[in-house]
């Protein structure tokens, strides 16, 4: 089967989405409008004008379309619905999938009426679409619109590395190379360096506690384009006075290197305004470290509050504070048991070969599918 993504080329989860169609035995093609190589498949980088704008995804529909005309593919997938989606479904191509990630739906379909639109458009042109948490298809149906019946919520999985164990010469030699220092209790940001996901909060509730604890150590991981914003944090870890109790990380080229990072760090916490069921917080569940979150209700799907995670309002930054000083100083004796209880969870429901096997059906299932019209579906009332 030939399959074509139209989608970030520098995203791990569409390289791990390319690589095992590809062990599979089908032909991969990635159109993309970022530079970066995909394993196991063709890359199409498209020069759109307004490249450094958002409108780049609707200028760069006609080359879209002129090269999905040459690949012909049976299968054309778009993942993230406001930007690559968009691409994607304004072809006229079918049958196409589309995924949506989180902040597409929740953060720009959701911020207008004009932006509700635009999404609900997309979705009406694809023959189905794939989420990760009932949340998120609940969302679909009665935010946009959708149909149910058009509706797969399925795990994206975690990958079989994460549940590896990790040597203390291959932690302290991944250390050494990222400049982490030595003897520290590590917290984790696992989230990219962007407004949405409260780095700001994170470093200021850190500041909060580094007098209390002096053998904390906070790691940021950046993985973001946006030097504006990367400016500003380290802006405010000085004026706290806290730069050497704070690492920037750099995009992390593999699996393995985030499950040792997450390995690491006996703490981590994801706050962002809105999500899905995240990757990143199964992940960290499966390497045993501890999630401290924002409280939204797709998380609720896999941490219960106390059990096996902790909860936080995103905008607090001393009660994220008091959060990460209760979990530092009274939980250690407990915590173990809290990592064996998500390492169980993960290993019984999250793991990738079995979840990625689900959108391997689902592309059988519509590889046939040809739709001659877009549904019409009412758009509810704003």
């Amino acid at each position: 089967m030939k399959i074509c993504f139209v989608a970030d080329a520098k995203s791990i989860h569409v390289h791990r989405w390319a690589e095992f169609m590809h062990h599979k035995g089908h032909e991969i093609h990635v159109i993309t409008t970022r530079d970066g190589d995909v394993p196991g498949a063709e890359v199409y980088h498209i020069r759109a004008p307004l490249s450094n704008s958002k409108l780049r995804y609707i200028t760069s529909i006609p080359k879209t379309k002129w090269l999905i005309k040459q690949i012909a593919p049976d299968i054309l997938h778009g993942h993230y619905v406001a930007s690559f989606g968009t691409m994607a479904a304004h072809t006229g191509y079918t049958p196409l999938i589309l995924s949506a990630w989180g902040s597409d739906v929740f953060q720009f379909g959701l911020r207008s009426g004009l932006h509700k639109r635009w999404v609900a458009a997309n979705f009406r042109k694809a023959v189905a679409i794939t989420t990760t948490s009932q949340h998120m298809r609940d969302t679909l149906i009665h935010e946009f619109g959708v149909d149910p019946a058009k509706i797969h919520t399925f795990s994206w999985g975690i990958g079989s590395v994460f549940f590896e164990e990790f040597s203390k010469d291959e932690l302290d030699t991944f250390r050494r190379d990222h400049n982490i220092p030595d003897g520290r209790t590590y917290i984790l940001s696992p989230r990219h360096l962007a407004p949405i996901y409260g780095n700001d909060i994170i470093i200021d509730a850190f500041g909060m506690l580094s007098g209390c604890f002096p053998d904390i150590h906070l790691l940021l991981m950046n993985g973001s384009d946006d030097k504006h914003y990367k400016a500003k944090m380290l802006r405010r870890v000085a004026e706290l006075g806290i730069e050497n109790r704070v690492t920037f990380m750099p995009r992390l080229p593999s699996d393995r290197d985030v499950a040792m990072l997450f390995t690491l760090s006996p703490v981590f916490v994801s706050i962002p305004e809105s999500d899905q069921r995240a990757i990143t917080i199964l992940e960290g569940m499966a390497c045993g470290s501890l999630p401290i979150l924002g409280d939204l209700e797709p998380y609720h799907e896999v941490v219960e509050e106390g059990v096996n995670g902790f909860y936080v309002h995103q905008r607090d930054s001393a009660g994220l504070a008091a959060t990460l000083n209760y979990v530092l100083s009274e939980l250690p004796a407990a915590s173990e048991s809290i990592r064996t209880r998500n390492r169980a969870y993960c290993e019984t429901h999250e793991r990738w070969e079995d979840c990625a096997e689900k959108m391997h059906e689902l592309y059988y299932q519509v590889a046939g599918v040809k739709v001659s019209h877009s549904p019409v579906i009412t758009i509810p009332s704003m």
